[in-house]
């Protein structure tokens, strides 16, 4: 039996393509993985099985608020740090890295994150041979991709890629990974083991991985940071996207209220939404109860903690090379090498 969603049929994805590989089956219509993907996502969500795992979704709105976010918002510290970041120390990270470099970047974002962050250290390389820009939002590799190419006249690929699940090698030369934007804030402990590991086993020994994190311990500066407008619409995102995806007549985005919360536990930002009224609706052929009050933990910020960064490290075989903090010791950047 379908899954009735209230203008589209979804498959049951348990029996899909049954005597098939799933990944074939994937492979020939992306749209459907797209689709089936997001089901679980937003199911395990309202059954109250995962929370926190819906920043992919908060990126699928018809504004770019996530651009706007790092432009405008003068207290978005992660952006503004890590650009001093970047320019400071570009020149040492590419010399340490060295000649003939071919560039996977993982997570490169909108184009403002590309004209302050990417291009100045990918322009410090001494002679970058390609550039490949993956991201779970194809829109974004496709944009990251066109840019630099048009920017460093280098070749360029782009693809869709779940980071924590599966990362490949593009091209035999030498390869350094980057992943910016302290995206490792976004996911949970598990998944920033998975993704670590991935980038491990993607490196050739002597290779090199760049990537930034959140340390900043400043609680009202992050507070400034996650708690405004911009935010609050990045996080509503992803509930008009559920409503737009699967045409859920009974279910309306507008009833939840924002909330930012800290978790000393986890130390992170929650980004919640809390139900302002009941709401009652069938999806995946199950009956969803939202009560009122009901608190929604959409999205997670981690502030990570020295030692955390190095054990990760460490139990995948990578060491640090150099660690680079800003003046207002916020965000931190790694040069790693396998």
């Amino acid at each position: 039996m379908a899954n009735q969603t209230f203008g589209i049929s979804i498959p049951n994805y348990e029996n899909l393509y049954e005597g098939t590989d799933m990944q074939t089956a994937f492979k020939d219509d992306p749209i459907l993985k797209l689709s089936i993907n997001a089901s679980r996502d937003y199911e395990d969500l309202f059954l109250g099985k995962r929370s926190g795992h819906l920043t992919e979704y908060m990126y699928c709105d018809d504004v770019d608020y996530y651009g706007e976010l790092v432009q405008e918002e003068k207290d978005y510290y992660p952006t503004r740090s890590e650009i001093s970041l970047i320019n400071k120390h570009k020149d040492e990270i590419a010399d340490i890295i060295g000649e003939d470099c071919n560039v996977i970047e993982v997570g490169p974002g909108p184009e403002y994150i590309l004209k302050t962050k990417v291009i100045p250290l990918l322009s410090a390389f001494k002679n970058l041979s390609s550039y490949t820009a993956l991201d779970i939002n194809i829109d974004y590799a496709l944009g990251a991709s066109n840019f630099i190419k048009r920017e460093l006249q280098v070749s360029c690929a782009a693809q869709k890629v779940d980071c924590t699940k599966q990362i490949q090698r593009y091209r035999s030369e030498k390869t350094c990974l980057i992943m910016l934007g302290g995206t490792l804030s976004n996911f949970t402990d598990l998944e920033i083991n998975e993704t670590v590991s991935c980038f491990a086993n993607v490196l050739n020994k002597g290779e090199h991985l760049v990537f930034s994190v959140d340390c900043n311990e400043d609680l009202p500066s992050i507070e400034r940071a996650y708690n405004n407008r911009m935010v609050e619409l990045l996080t509503f995102a992803t509930v008009r996207y559920f409503k737009d995806c699967f045409m859920i007549k009974d279910f309306d985005p507008t009833k939840f209220e924002f909330e930012y919360e800290w978790s000393y536990i986890c130390n992170a930002v929650h980004l919640n939404l809390i139900a302002t009224e009941e709401q009652v609706f069938y999806f995946n052929n199950k009956r969803i109860v939202i009560p009122k009050n009901k608190r929604y933990h959409m999205i997670r910020s981690k502030k990570f903690k020295k030692k955390f960064v190095e054990d990760v490290l460490s139990k995948h075989g990578l060491t640090i090379k150099k660690a680079f903090m800003d003046n207002e010791k916020r965000m931190m950047s790694y040069l790693i090498q396998k």
